[in-house]
């Protein structure tokens, strides 16, 4: 019961966050140009890498492939507006508090990159940068890892968001 509680608490920490950063029309169009920009990055860019044709890349990507791009892409343009939100409407944040939350922004980032082992033709990009035996471990173990980087990122945004709606003098948690 209390587990429920206080997962219910943080959901309505994270809406209550997201909606008053998105209701400000600057940062729901930036948030929007973002998820597009990193949507196209991830279905454009290995196939860039390993100069192969977009054809190709179109014909190999399953929808799980896709699906899993759009979600990471979404997730981490709202993670990224709402550090972006955090820097602009906090005038009094600290150093250590912006390299901190720097830090949850790309392990989020970082995490959505990690999502590209969703596809093996994507591992081909990586394969070129890693080498063999990582990329392999990569290969045997993505679901795993997609995984963990859906969990970096969610919690990014929890904490993103907490931050914000700590400093929120309008937003009212019951």
């Amino acid at each position: 019961m209390i587990i429920n509680m206080d997962l219910k608490h943080n959901l309505m920490v994270v809406k209550l966050a997201v909606v008053s950063v998105l209701k400000q029309k600057v940062f729901a169009g930036f948030f929007a140009i973002l998820s597009v920009v990193f949507f196209l990055l991830s279905v454009f860019l290995p196939a860039l890498l390993a100069r192969q044709s977009i054809f190709i890349q179109f014909s190999i990507l399953s929808f799980f492939d896709y699906l899993s791009f759009g979600i990471f892409a979404v997730l981490s343009s709202l993670c990224f507006v709402l550090f972006v939100y955090s820097i602009v409407n906090n005038s009094s944040v600290s150093k250590k508090a912006v390299s901190g939350a720097g830090v949850g922004v790309f392990s989020g980032l970082f995490s959505a990159v990690l999502a590209s082992t969703t596809c093996s033709y994507c591992l081909l990009a990586i394969f070129g940068f890693l080498g063999s035996g990582f990329s392999f471990f990569l290969l045997d173990h993505r679901v795993e890892i997609l995984f963990v980087a859906l969990i970096l990122l969610i919690s990014s945004i929890f904490f993103l968001s907490k931050k914000i709606i700590d400093g929120c003098v309008d937003c009212q948690l019951n």
